[in-house]
């Protein structure tokens, strides 16, 4: 699989059945469903690959902002990947539209933490999803995703 220009840090693979239960779809092909890849480098791109056509990159999603992919997760419900940022932000990105939204607080400002953030894990719990997000600066952070992903399906800034 090459492609990347840079170091892997993080690897993803997405179920095709856990991306049919999101959609409800119920026309499902078992000849045509395969496993999807998904890798995030320090070359700023996250590429979704597909198993089953030799390895193809389907997407490339490129971070435009200088600040390095320092982490990745996948939020299943919300169908959104979410990186990690050196600078303290976090990012949710829309594979079908190929844009991305900061994360931000109620207020609308632009919550961050203060180093880079090392690690993201999403998690279903009482019917919600959530990003738990850890960071150099010793922090964890909590994102309730379901109305952030709303505005991520929509539009490119919060």
């Amino acid at each position: 699989m090459e492609g990347h220009k840079g170091p892997i840090i993080g690897l993803i693979t997405i179920d095709p059945k856990e991306l049919f239960l999101q959609t409800r779809d119920t026309s499902i092909d078992d000849s045509v469903v395969t496993h999807k890849i998904l890798s995030a480098s320090l070359d700023n791109t996250i590429r979704l690959w597909d198993t089953k056509q030799e390895m193809t990159t389907l997407t490339i999603l490129e971070n435009d902002e200088k600040s390095e992919l320092s982490s990745m997760a996948y939020l299943i419900e919300a169908g959104l990947v979410a990186t990690g940022h050196e600078d303290g932000h976090i990012r949710l990105w829309n594979l079908e539209i190929g844009t991305h939204v900061l994360i931000t607080g109620d207020s609308g400002n632009k919550m961050k933490h203060k180093s880079t953030v090392s690690c993201l894990w999403g998690v279903k719990y009482k019917g919600c999803e959530y990003l738990l997000c850890g960071s150099y600066d010793g922090w964890i952070s909590i994102w309730e995703i379901s109305l952030k992903a709303q505005a991520a399906q929509t539009t490119t800034n919060w």
